[in-house]
């Protein structure tokens, strides 16, 4: 991206209402995937957009013809949330393209998971592909380095840096010194590229339990890419999710019901997220064979 700079931000995942109050003017547009991030939904809204849904499939989001006169397109390429798909080349050049030449809306890329992927390379960001500047690009250091620092950063043009910041000081007047000195030397040093290291292999493990268990216990056709914190999962059961996962709670285990992602609830009653993040590799396919057993028995494909 051209003339860019980096605001980073003491709130980590709060900028995205910065980045809204900053851009949107109520009833404005802005363009979601769906399913896509719940707390990115509920932030436009608030801001007072009209939001537009963006389909998904096993490539990512769908790029549009029309975007309807948006203002935004809020997409999440590196690891879709909640699907966790990897948005395509392709598809990235495409919007990038609509977004700059035909429809002049702004690329809000939120890629809070870009480092954990799994196997295979992983993709340029869409802000790097983009020769215009129209792509905001955000990320956060918190989630991998310790959570409770709450630090992210914002990538975009120099003219929007700066109104980022002015908006921003109203609300909280800078990070802590000695927090982005403290990170600024650990990336100087090499220490934080280690720590990302360390993490990825460590959710690798676990990632690999999840999804053999998942292949192995839940009905076919799933789509488990190699990255992220959760899984993404068809139930094959005529019973909604949420009945799912109240019936999982009451047995120690925690998921989330697809209708939460859904700008249409009733379109998610068929999924659920399981997060494998914060659980030890040894203990998923157990918790797995639990989960399971709530559902329906379903065919397993003939042996020859």
């Amino acid at each position: 991206m051209n003339n860019t700079v980096t605001a980073v931000d003491a709130q980590g995942n709060a900028s995205g209402p910065v980045i809204a109050e900053t851009t949107l003017r109520w009833g404005d547009r802005v363009a979601m995937e769906n399913p896509g991030y719940i707390d990115a939904r509920h932030v436009f809204h608030r801001a007072g957009a009209q939001l537009l849904d963006v389909p998904v499939d096993a490539q990512g989001a769908v790029p549009q013809r029309d975007y309807a006169g948006a203002r935004l397109v809020y997409v999440t390429p590196s690891h879709q949330h909640p699907t966790n798909v990897t948005l395509s080349l392709e598809r990235r050049l495409q919007m990038i393209a609509r977004g700059a030449e035909e429809q002049d809306f702004l690329i809000v890329e939120d890629d809070y998971d870009a480092e954990l992927q799994y196997s295979g390379q992983t993709s340029p960001c869409m802000a790097s592909l983009d020769p215009n500047g129209s792509t905001i690009y955000v990320g956060t250091i918190s989630k991998i380095l310790a959570p409770g620092l709450r630090v992210g950063y914002v990538v975009g043009p120099r003219k929007f840096i700066a109104a980022l910041r002015q908006r921003r000081r109203y609300a909280h007047r800078q990070p802590p010194g000695h927090i982005q000195r403290a990170i600024a030397l650990l990336m100087n040093a090499g220490d934080l590229a280690r720590s990302y290291r360390r993490y990825r292999n460590d959710l690798r493990l676990r990632w690999r339990a999840a999804t053999e268990s998942a292949l192995e216990l839940f009905p076919p056709g799933q789509i488990l890419p190699p990255g992220g914190t959760g899984l993404w999962l068809r139930t094959g059961a005529e019973r909604p999710a949420r009945e799912i996962a109240a019936d999982a709670r009451e047995r120690g285990i925690l998921i989330d019901a697809g209708d939460h992602y859904f700008s249409n609830p009733a379109d998610g009653s068929g999924f659920i997220r399981v997060g494998f993040g914060v659980i030890r590799a040894e203990k998923i396919p157990e918790g797995m064979r639990r989960l399971a057993a709530l559902l329906p028995p379903h065919p397993t494909a003939p042996v020859d």
